[in-house]
């Protein structure tokens, strides 16, 4: 079952909304500046408010892998204020992004204040642990082709936007590296799948672009048969 992605500010009610924006310092980072190194061991958390960002573990000194994708609306970096542990991952802008920086004793003090707050960010925190549970049972025991139509498929539902009947374009950008490692297959399978997509008139592809042209095409491709959860 696909769902569309909701992000805290999609749900949290307009009083609270509105108080969070306001909370923190705004900051603006550049596309390839990190927001949250792994292992540090600040508590800060970050409202996205413009842009699109990477989540990424290290695997060994230089292997970087693409754990989720976040975008205006979402916090980041609650787990380690949540949990009282240094950060489990990175956090990298992969495009230029506004934000806020809220402190701990700052977001605590909000999360205190309004109760059903504190209740939206736990289940914010809930949705992202489904989304990536639910992502990684897709793509698992799969054709490379299948796992990347689910995957796609997935962000045309979370971040795809309507052309007026010339496609579906993503509107966060996707390097062939990122998607790769977000599926966990070659770089060089993602090149020959997403050519056999362009090939068969399914997907239109560019530099950190994805337009999704048959979207009813895209899904046959995915064959999706999930159990319910």
């Amino acid at each position: 079952m696909y769902q569309r992605w909701q992000s805290l500010l999609d749900t949290l009610p307009s009083p609270e909304s509105a108080v969070l924006r306001s909370q923190g310092t705004a900051r603006r980072y550049a596309r390839g500046e990190w927001l949250i190194h792994q292992c540090a061991t600040e508590s800060d958390v970050i409202l996205i408010t413009g842009g699109f960002v990477k989540v990424v573990g290290l695997s060994g000194e230089t292997k970087e892998v693409v754990l989720a994708f976040r975008s205006a609306g979402d916090l980041v970096g609650e787990f380690a204020l949540i949990l009282g542990q240094p950060r489990s991952a990175s956090v990298i802008a992969t495009t230029d992004l506004h934000a806020r920086t809220i402190g701990r004793g700052v977001f605590e003090s909000f999360l205190h204040r309004y109760p059903r707050a504190r209740e939206h960010v736990q289940a914010h925190v809930a949705r992202k642990t489904t989304a990536n549970n639910r992502h990684k049972i897709r793509i698992s025991g799969v054709t490379a082709r299948m796992a990347l139509a689910r995957t796609v498929f997935q962000f045309a539902q979370d971040y795809g936007q309507d052309r007026a009947g010339a496609g579906v374009r993503l509107a966060m950008p996707l390097s062939h590296r990122d998607l790769a490692s977000y599926v966990n297959i070659g770089t060089a399978t993602v090149d020959r799948e997403l050519n056999w997509f362009r090939v068969n008139g399914i997907l239109s592809t560019g530099y950190r672009h994805l337009v999704i042209l048959d979207m009813d095409r895209l899904s046959q491709a995915a064959a999706e048969v999930e159990t319910p959860g």
